[in-house]
């Protein structure tokens, strides 16, 4: 995918994440909602990093921050759940990837953080890799539109089924 440039490291990058983060020898599959290679992943507090991995090129994907790792991984190979849509994510771009660049798999890396130093960890490296997935259009009033719109039905169906269903 052409317009992916822009989101493989560069070689300072790749330093700075290879000295940073661990790097753990496990292919990420969001949509397996029973992922057998969790227990291989550290369940303490620190950020994480996904990386697509299309031959030696590395892809920064996306940075989260957790105060267990292992249990937030975990989150994101759930089914969809409408109180908190935003762990489909990465199960979507991952559908989304094997489409535009089959080639290309996903991978993690971690780096321990105490709870307190979690949310500016996160910001300093999400400013610095500029990954594809946190940079998400919060700011664009359509796509606010047709989000807010599709949760509006969904919420609407919901009272009134169960207003019905309770009468």
């Amino acid at each position: 995918v052409a317009h992916m440039d822009r989101f493989i490291a560069s070689s300072d990058e790749e330093e700075a994440i290879a000295s940073t983060f661990e790097s753990h020898d496990l292919e990420l599959d969001f949509s397996n909602p029973r992922p057998g290679n969790l227990a291989a992943i550290p369940s303490g507090s620190g950020i994480y990093l996904i990386i697509g991995r299309r031959g030696e090129q590395l892809i920064k994907v996306y940075v989260g921050k957790a105060t267990d790792i292992r249990r937030r991984i975990g989150d994101y190979h759930r089914g969809f759940q409408v109180h908190c849509p935003n762990d489909r994510k990465l199960a979507m771009f991952q559908e989304w990837l094997s489409e535009a660049d089959p080639g290309c798999s996903l991978s993690l890396c971690t780096a321990d953080a105490s709870p307190e130093e979690l949310a500016a960890m996160e910001r300093r490296w999400i400013n610095k890799l500029k990954p594809l997935v946190n940079g998400t259009r919060h700011d664009d009033p359509e796509s606010r539109a047709v989000v807010e719109q599709a949760f509006k039905q969904f919420f609407r169906s919901f009272f009134r089924a169960r207003v019905d269903n309770d009468a």
